[in-house]
C-alpha cells in the first residue's frame, strides 16, 4: 500500500510540474499564415533540419520560387509557392503543402506541418543562399 501512495504522490507532483511547462510549450509557436509573411519568411533562406524520412537535410529557397534540397550529398531541385490560404507548397516529384509556425523565443526556428497534419518538422532558418 505504501508503494501505491508513493507512486500516486510522484505522479501528482509530475502532473503539477508538467502542466505549466506544457502550457508554455504550446504558446512558444506563432502561426505565420498570411501569404506575404510566409513568402518573406522563406525567400532567400536556408533551412536545415530533419525531413519526414528522418534524414538530415538542407533546403534553399530563392525568392523567385526555385529551391534546392540537399540530402546526404544528393541535390534535389524543387520549386515552391505560397497559396492564398498561407500554406507553402514544394514540388519535387510530388507536391506537398505545409502550415508554418515560428518560434516566439527563437525566431530562427520554424515548424512546418504537413497540410494533412501527419508530420511536423522543425528547421533552423538563416538568411542567404548559395548560387544554384
Amino acid at each position: 500500500m505504501n508503494s501505491w501512495k508513493s507512486w500516486l504522490r510522484a505522479l501528482t507532483v509530475f502532473a503539477l510540474l508538467s502542466a505549466p511547462s506544457l502550457a508554455v510549450w504550446s504558446q512558444d509557436w506563432k502561426d505565420i499564415s498570411k501569404p506575404e509573411e510566409v513568402r518573406k519568411l522563406l525567400s532567400n533562406k536556408t533551412l536545415s533540419g530533419f525531413g519526414a524520412d528522418g534524414r538530415q537535410q538542407t533546403t534553399y529557397y530563392r525568392a523567385d520560387g526555385a529551391g534546392l534540397k540537399v540530402v546526404e550529398g544528393e541535390r534535389i531541385p524543387r520549386t515552391w509557392t505560397v497559396r492564398d490560404d498561407g500554406l507553402y507548397c514544394v514540388t519535387e516529384k510530388d507536391t506537398y503543402c505545409f502550415r508554418v509556425q515560428q518560434s516566439v523565443a527563437k525566431p530562427s526556428e520554424i515548424r512546418a506541418t504537413f497540410e494533412s497534419g501527419l508530420h511536423e518538422l522543425e528547421f533552423h532558418i538563416e538568411d542567404g543562399i548559395p548560387s544554384f
